[in-house]
């Protein structure tokens, strides 16, 4: 099924970190986003999501009702990867926490995310990052995002890296905590 994506916005906002950024590898593509481990957020993040760039999907797809805010009612119906229907009944905003290649961190809320409680993982669509936020998904031996609606002072776009695992790109960030909201 066709479906044209809900048309909204990214709102970022942006935190100096404590820690440095991950380096960019040899080949000059950025590693994958900053792990738990290496990562002091600046705010409450509530665990980790690994969520998966996909160019095949019309909507923003998740698995865990109660992560999203603003919940509404939604009727649509999404077909995966292997033909089975799903009809999603609910729809919300999902607000992570990422952090640039130069070491900003960025909090931004993804909107319209459907609820698939059946979907093993949470799907970005890359066209709805695109349509609603003007974000660039560049894959090839670059895997960054580039946020061409936000620029750094020196009027490059902000990016912010991902890294391909298991056949599939995954960009690696916090979900913030009910509570993380006017932080």
């Amino acid at each position: 099924r066709a479906h044209i994506p809900q048309r909204g916005h990214v709102r970022i906002s942006k935190r100096k970190p404590a820690p440095t950024p991950a380096p960019a590898t040899a080949s000059g593509s950025a590693k994958a986003s900053s792990t738990p481990a290496s990562w002091k957020s600046a705010h409450r993040i509530a665990r980790w999501l690994s969520l998966v760039l996909d160019s095949g999907c019309t909507w923003h797809m998740h698995n865990n009702l109660d992560d999203l805010t603003n919940v509404r009612p939604c009727g649509d119906i999404v077909e995966d990867a292997n033909g089975n229907e799903t009809t999603c009944t609910h729809m919300g905003d999902l607000r992570v926490a990422m952090r640039s290649t130069r070491g900003t961190e960025l909090v931004i809320t993804l909107r319209g995310v459907r609820d698939a409680p059946n979907f093993p993982d949470t799907l970005i669509s890359v066209d709805q990052l695109w349509e609603a936020g003007r974000v660039d998904c560049v894959f090839r031996d670059v895997r960054a995002l580039f946020f061409t609606k936000n620029t750094q002072a020196d009027g490059e776009p902000l990016t912010v890296p991902f890294a391909r695992s298991g056949g599939l790109y995954r960009w690696t960030v916090g979900l913030l905590a009910p509570d993380s909201e006017g932080k």
